[in-house]
């Protein structure tokens, strides 16, 4: 139903470059898309895959989609490709420039 965080990387790191390296995952691009959005488009999910909600421990719902992308910018973030200096904006490091340009 879903990628793998593996296959999300690279297209995550593609989309954030897009929109100039430095973006608000909610800012809408071009064609009116978040991150979120645009990243479903390029794995073409399913408008039920997007909606899907998992429950949290508070109780809350929440997107798996969302929660996915979320983990994925993580996972680049351990890995150096992001920056988590500014809160709430997802940025481009120089070396995931750098991982894009060797992709």
């Amino acid at each position: 139903m879903f990628p793998k965080y593996e296959e999300i990387q690279i297209p995550l790191l593609t989309e954030i470059a897009k929109r100039g390296g430095k973006v608000y995952p909610s800012d809408k691009n071009s064609k009116g898309q978040t991150v979120y959005e645009a990243l479903a488009e390029y794995f073409d999910l399913s408008p039920e895959a997007v909606n899907f909600e998992i429950y949290e421990s508070d109780g809350k719902a929440r997107s798996k989609w969302k929660n996915i992308v979320r983990w994925t910018r993580n996972d680049l973030v351990k890995k150096g490709f992001m920056s988590s200096a500014n809160r709430g904006i997802w940025e481009l490091t120089e070396l995931g420039k750098n991982k894009l340009k060797n992709t």
